[in-house]
């Protein structure tokens, strides 16, 4: 007889805010939900797309992680100085970065990777306030992103 095996977490919800660029989804993570928000508009503002303000829902769907926002909170982000906006959305992307934004990242990271909804995702720790942080993101989507 086969023995039953217990499923693994198929969904989670993170407080983070999540960004679609180049088709594929970066959490973006911080104590602070305005250094979140803040984050996701300067990523928006290199060519990518919202997701979601917040909080982000990650499903996984076979070995892919998705990346959505909760229904009641699609399109609205928390803009610190102008109050809750509404933007144009992606709806869904698969997940390829956790940026985790730090008062001080470290100089050499070692690799590391989170397991969110039984998928393991590389994260990337940066300075909340790095002006070059974005340009991070897109180097590390083309070193470890899928």
């Amino acid at each position: 007889m086969v023995e039953p095996r217990f499923a693994e977490v198929s969904s989670e919800t993170l407080n983070a805010a999540s960004v679609v660029l180049g088709g594929r989804a970066v959490l973006i993570e911080s104590r602070d939900s305005g250094a979140r928000s803040e984050f996701a508009l300067r990523l928006i503002d290199r060519g990518g797309r919202l997701i979601a303000g917040d909080q982000t829902v990650c499903q996984r769907q076979g070995s892919d992680l998705i990346a959505c926002a909760p229904a009641e909170s699609q399109g609205q982000i928390d803009v610190p100085a102008m109050g809750i906006v509404t933007l144009p959305v992606t709806e869904r992307a698969p997940v390829s970065l956790l940026v985790v934004l730090l008062d001080t990242p470290p100089r050499f990271p070692e690799p590391a990777k989170r397991r969110l909804a039984g998928i393991d995702v590389p994260v990337l720790a940066l300075g909340a306030g790095d002006v070059a942080a974005p340009i991070k993101v897109g180097i590390a989507l083309g070193q470890f992103g899928e």
